[in-house]
C-alpha cells in the first residue's frame, strides 16, 4: 500500500517589476526582489527562466544566486538581486519581458510535489538624456557622548537618476529642551555625492557646543535645488540623561470611626445577654 501525499505550498515574488526609464548605455542597475513562501518547512528548489522577449538581453542580467539555488527550510521572505549592466554599445529603446521563478519542495519518498512560483516584470528603457532625481529614504540623529561637539546627521539617500547627484544643502537648528530658543545653527553643503540607481548613508556634520547631561531638539531642514524637499525635528541627548524614578505617594492612614469597642469580647457578652432578657 502506499500512500501519496499532494504538496501545494504556496510561493510568489513580492515586488515583482524591474523598471528604469532613464538607463544610459553603460549603466548599472540593481534590484532586490523577495520570493515569499506560505510554508516554510521544507528546503525549496527554484529555478529562474527568461521569457523569449528577455532572452534578447540575456547576457545583461545577473542573478546573484544563479539560476538554479535552494531556499532553506526556515526561511520565509528569501532575497534575490537581479543585477542589470546596459552594454556601452546597447541600442537606444525599450526592452521588455519576464524573469519566471518555479520551485517546489524538496521531494520525499512517496511524495509528489506540485511546481509553483512567480514572475518578475521587466520594463527597461535605453535612452540618450541624462535624468537627475533622488529619494529620500530615512533621517536621523544620532546622542552626542559628552565632550563630543559634532551633531551628525545620517541621511539614507537613493539616487533615481542616471547621473551621479547629491543633495543640495542640510540647515540644521538646535533648539533647548522646550523648543523654546535656538541654541546652534549651521548649514551644509559639501554632502557626498550617489553613484546612479545606487542607494547610500550619507552624513551631514555641524560643530556644536552644548551642555551635557541635557536633551534637545534638532530641526533639520533638506533642501532639492532651491526648495526645501523636507523638515523634520528629532529629539537627541548629550551625554547620559538620568531617568527620573517615580515614588509612590505616602499612604495616608484611614479614618478611625471611633468603633473599636464593638470589638470587646466583654461588650458582645452583655449585649447578648440583654437581648435575651428582652426576648423572655
Amino acid at each position: 500500500m502506499f500512500v501519496w501525499i499532494n504538496s501545494c505550498q504556496g510561493m510568489g515574488v513580492s515586488s515583482p517589476f524591474v523598471k528604469n526609464a532613464h538607463l544610459l548605455p553603460g549603466s548599472h542597475l540593481e534590484e532586490t526582489v523577495y520570493i515569499v513562501r506560505s510554508e516554510v518547512d521544507q528546503e525549496y528548489r527554484v529555478k529562474v527562466e527568461f521569457s523569449s522577449e528577455a532572452l534578447k538581453i540575456e547576457d545583461w542580467i545577473t542573478i546573484d544566486k544563479g539560476m538554479e539555488f535552494t531556499i532553506p527550510a526556515g526561511v520565509q521572505k528569501f532575497p534575490l538581486k537581479i543585477i542589470v549592466d546596459v552594454p556601452k554599445n546597447a541600442e537606444l529603446g525599450e526592452y521588455k519581458g519576464y524573469i519566471w521563478i518555479s520551485g517546489k519542495p524538496k521531494e520525499k519518498e512517496g511524495q509528489i510535489t506540485t511546481v509553483v512560483g512567480g514572475t518578475i516584470e521587466l520594463a527597461l528603457k535605453v535612452t540618450d538624456k541624462e535624468f537627475s532625481d533622488w529619494r529620500l529614504w530615512d533621517l536621523k540623529v544620532r546622542d552626542l557622548r559628552k565632550g563630543e561637539e559634532t551633531l551628525k546627521v545620517y541621511l539614507t539617500v537613493e539616487n533615481l537618476g542616471n547621473v551621479k547627484t547629491r543633495l543640495s544643502r542640510v540647515h540644521l537648528d538646535v533648539y533647548d529642551n522646550y523648543y523654546r530658543e535656538i541654541l546652534e545653527s549651521g548649514e551644509e553643503s559639501n554632502l557626498e555625492y550617489i553613484e546612479p540607481f545606487q542607494t547610500k548613508e550619507i552624513v551631514a556634520e555641524f560643530p556644536v557646543n552644548l551642555e551635557p547631561n541635557q536633551q534637545y531638539w534638532a530641526e533639520i531642514e533638506v533642501y532639492k535645488g532651491d526648495k526645501i524637499f523636507l523638515t523634520e525635528k528629532r529629539r537627541f541627548n548629550v551625554g547620559e540623561i538620568e531617568e527620573k524614578k517615580e515614588t509612590a505617594p505616602p499612604v495616608e492612614p484611614k479614618p478611625h470611626l471611633g468603633f473599636s469597642f464593638l470589638k470587646s469580647k466583654p461588650f458582645l457578652f452583655a449585649l447578648l445577654g440583654v437581648v435575651l432578657v428582652i426576648g423572655l
